[in-house]
Order: C-alpha cells, then structure tokens, then sequence
C-alpha cells in the first residue's frame, strides 16, 4: 500500500484519492463563504433589513468573518497540526464545518443563527486550508507537490487608490522566489524555490500567491474566480481592483 521513498516523505497509493475529498472539502467551503455573494439584495430584503446600507454590510460581515478567520487563526492551526497531527486536525475542522454547515441550513431563516454558524465555518476553515502543504510534503514526491499546492485557492478582490495594484504586488514579492526580497510574501514563505529546481523536478515553481499586474488582468481574473462579482458596487469606491 505504501513506499518508502526517503526520511522525509512517503509515496501512498491513495494520495490522489485523498486530494479528492480535500478538494471536495475545499469547494464546499468556498461555497459556504460565497453563498450569498451573487444574491446580496435579496438576502438583506429576505432578512429583513430596512435600508441599502445595513442591509450590505450585514451581507458582506458574512464574507468577512470567513476571511478573518483565516487570518487570526492560521497561526494556531499550525500549532495544532504539530500538537495533534493533521489528519486528526483536519477531520475535527471538517467536522466543525458540516456541524455548522447543517445548522446554518436548518435556521437560515434566521440572520443571527447564520451568523453564529458562519462563525463556526470560519474557524474551521484555516485547519483545512493550511494543511495542503502538509499532505504534500508527507505524501507526494517533490515533483507533484506544487499540483497539489494548487488545489487550494482563495480569490480576494483588494480595492484602493491608483496605486494599489503595484503596492500589492510589492508585497507579494518578484514571481521567482529565490529572487524576492526579505519582508515579502514570496520572499519569507517560498523557500527559495526557483526556476531552475522545478523544471529538474518536472513541476511549477511554488510561488504561493498570484497578484494581476494590470487593469485588464484583474477584469479578466475576476471573471475566471469570481464571475459573480460585481464591478458596479465597487467603482464609486476605487478605480483599481486586484
């Protein structure tokens, strides 16, 4: 059932199945997240909120708590996955998720209940995602590990001044890792990958983040993430998006 290919890591048979359900996981949680992106109005009508503004800001406060979540919680994921092991972490935060998920189904007439429950989803959320590095390192050979790096992806539309696309991407680092600098995304989480290392190891270089350099690459990129996303609600806000 299994091979040892060095100290590191082990080659399971089963590994792409794995992937499957993670990937399975993973989509279910970037439904939960965006569920109510594409029917913003006839939800904040649906519950019951008076005017435009309330009513938005209660909607997008669902969205928020998700990517907050991810954000105050990552560092304690990763204590967990070495406290617990992450298999065992995992399936404790697929199991919050669902628990979550149904109740947020059974009282979703209720704008506090899917409140609480979203709540639940975006704890559970960091414990799933930041484990697909670890199901790489342990269970694929280098040369897959930057497609199953891939399965997990998160689209975010950042608004701001007309220099927000540069400034972005300056922290994000230059695309070759080895090459970024210090203090950047690339530069401090990508481990040095290179060019040179992923094409002798048959693969993409990890480079972890994706920013668009342009105008029309966010259009186009928004289009291919999140087609439901409008650039109405946001142009009298900011004139660039990434």
């Amino acid at each position: 059932m299994e091979n040892t290919v060095d100290a590191q890591y082990r080659v399971y048979k089963r590994r792409w199945l794995v992937l499957s359900v993670y990937v399975l996981v993973d989509a279910i949680m970037q439904l939960l997240w965006a569920t109510f992106f594409s029917i913003t109005t006839e939800a904040w009508h649906f519950y019951g909120f008076k005017d435009q503004a309330s009513g938005e800001t209660a909607m997008s406060n669902l969205s928020m708590i998700v990517m907050l979540g991810m954000v105050f919680l990552s560092f304690f994921s990763i204590w967990a996955y070495d406290k617990f092991g992450w298999y065992k972490t995992v399936g404790a935060a697929a199991i919050i998720m669902a628990i979550s998920a149904l109740f947020r189904g059974f009282y979703g007439e209720s704008y506090s209940a899917v409140f609480i429950c979203t709540i639940g989803i975006s704890i559970a959320q960091p414990f799933i995602l930041n484990s697909f590095g670890i199901l790489a390192t342990k269970w694929f050979p280098p040369k897959e590990r930057a497609t199953v790096n891939g399965k997990a992806v998160i689209p975010i539309v950042l608004a701001g001044s007309n220099d927000i696309i540069q400034s972005v991407r300056n922290i994000v680092g230059a695309t070759e890792p080895s090459k970024a600098e210090h203090g950047t995304i690339r530069g401090d989480l990508g481990k040095g990958d290179n060019y040179e290392k992923a094409d002798l190891e048959h693969r993409l270089v990890a480079n972890l983040i994706h920013a668009s350099d342009s105008e029309m690459a966010v259009k186009r990129e928004i289009g291919i993430w999140l087609p439901d996303f409008h650039f109405d609600s946001c142009e009298k806000e900011a004139r660039q998006y990434l």
